[in-house]
């Protein structure tokens, strides 16, 4: 087994996490968007899965560099159209996610640093977690646990340890909190 194909498990397992928590921030969003009207909110919605749809087939491999591209373009449109609501910060996540996807890590981190400053606290840690996970796989390692202590002290994420005793370290890693 090559240090490529073990680095890569990790590396989906936190694509899996990430996407898992994106899809509970929009579930959550479509909650928060019932005081709009129907029609917007069906639109919203229909614009939206087809971003997270062009960004699951682009880091499946079905698509590729185009699907990422595809991703940006739909996503940017949301984000300009429907300024700070639910959907257009769920807009920008995915364009983070697919700037880092593309290799344009500085955009990426400028999208999701935006998206911290928000005053979505459910976005704000989404895009905490996906800054944090950026850094760890560009080798900033104090920079992601800086972010990751940040989550858990507010309650967003805590540190799973398996069992230890209070005071032993080990590695962990981080599971949403419930």
């Amino acid at each position: 087994m090559t240090s490529n194909a073990v680095s890569e498990g990790p590396v989906r397992s936190l694509r899996f996490v990430v996407r898992s928590i994106a899809i509970a921030a929009v579930l959550i969003a479509n909650f928060a968007w019932a005081s709009q009207s129907t029609q917007s909110l069906s639109v919203a919605d229909a614009r939206l899965s087809r971003v997270i749809t062009a960004f699951n087939n682009a880091s499946t491999g079905k698509s590729g560099k185009e699907g990422y591209e595809r991703a940006i373009a739909e996503a940017q449109k949301i984000k300009n159209e429907y300024g700070s609501s639910p959907a257009a910060r769920i807009a920008q996540y995915y364009i983070a996610l697919s700037e880092e996807n593309l290799g344009h890590t500085a955009k990426a981190v400028e999208n999701l640093q935006e998206l911290i400053q928000s005053d979505d606290a459910t976005m704000k840690a989404l895009a905490q977690f996906a800054l944090a996970a950026l850094y760890k796989n560009h080798g900033e390692n104090q920079k992601a646990v800086e972010l990751f202590e940040q989550l858990d002290a507010q309650g967003a994420y805590t540190v799973h340890s398996g069992s230890r005793s209070k005071g032993e370290s080990s590695d962990s890693t981080t599971k949403p909190h419930h």
